[in-house]
């Protein structure tokens, strides 16, 4: 069956570590349109740091789709179109606050314009040297970070403005221990998404990248079988389930590699870019 379709992560997947966009991945990404195979995003992050990418790749004039916030919204280049799923209500927002205090995590409330984050035992900045260089990549943001006690301190705010998502940092070794706890204690209706070193999102379940590649190739008659995805981490497992071509990079996560039904070289080393060359190749 044809590719007709292909989608990929960004960090870890089709940027390098440092955020860059290799020659040899702008080039494969451009060749696709003479073989009629569209191209999307798909991707934690907002829709202005994606735009950004897509500048770096040179196709934010181009007819490419953009999945934000793992699948919360979606938009269609250079039309700009939009798709937006529900998002956490306060009610929820709270519960989630409660669950992440239990287990002594930093919890972070995304907005468009800023990032508040409720940390008891230790300054943002201290998590941040203590991560590393790994997890500096998340906190690359154009919004303020902005220190608060509770969810009730913005309870105004989440109920008249778009919390685009809630994020619990914590030491990833400590996280692997009670992420499996905290998602049966969460109940149904949340899936949680370790999409990180000791970076883990929560979402509703029907909000997913997976969910909305099938929104989106179902808009252009794109059959499942007929769509290829690259991806790193947990929150690609969802993409993984549903595509054709299920592409985990070198790089990626032990239990994002399990769904994968082919590999790449890793993000560092361009796999994105060969993958795709060598499937034109074959065609």
């Amino acid at each position: 069956m044809a590719i007709k379709l292909i989608v990929s992560d960004i960090d870890g997947t089709i940027i390098d570590d440092f955020g860059n966009v290799s020659n040899e991945t702008r080039t494969a990404i451009h060749k696709l349109k003479d073989y009629g195979i569209r191209f999307s995003f798909a991707t934690g992050r907002s829709y202005e740091s994606t735009l950004d990418i897509a500048r770096l790749l040179e196709v934010e004039n181009e007819d490419v789709g953009m999945i934000c916030l793992n699948g919360m919204e979606t938009y269609d280049l250079p039309a700009m179109t939009k798709i937006e799923k529900d998002t956490l209500t306060f009610e929820e927002s709270v519960k989630m606050q409660k669950l992440g205090e239990k287990y002594y995590l930093g919890i972070m409330y995304c907005f468009e314009d800023c990032i508040y984050f409720q940390m008891d035992d230790l300054s943002l900045e201290d998590y941040q040297i203590a991560m590393g260089e790994d997890v500096k990549k998340y906190f690359n943001h154009r919004v303020p970070l902005v220190n608060v006690g509770s969810a009730y301190e913005i309870e105004e705010r989440i109920k008249k403005d778009r919390l685009l998502k809630i994020a619990y940092i914590q030491s990833p070794q400590y996280k692997d221990l009670v992420i499996d706890r905290m998602r049966d204690e969460a109940g149904e209706g949340y899936h949680f998404m370790r999409v990180g070193p000791g970076w883990t999102e929560v979402a509703h379940t029907d909000v997913s990248k997976g969910n909305a590649v099938l929104e989106y190739a179902k808009k252009y008659g794109i059959r499942p079988e007929e769509i290829m995805v690259f991806g790193d981490s947990e929150n690609d497992i969802s993409m993984f389930e549903i595509a054709g071509m299920a592409v985990a990079v070198e790089n990626a996560m032990e239990t994002a590699k399990a769904k994968a039904t082919h590999f790449t070289k890793s993000n560092n080393e361009n796999g994105v870019a060969y993958f795709i060359e060598e499937y034109l190749k074959g065609l």
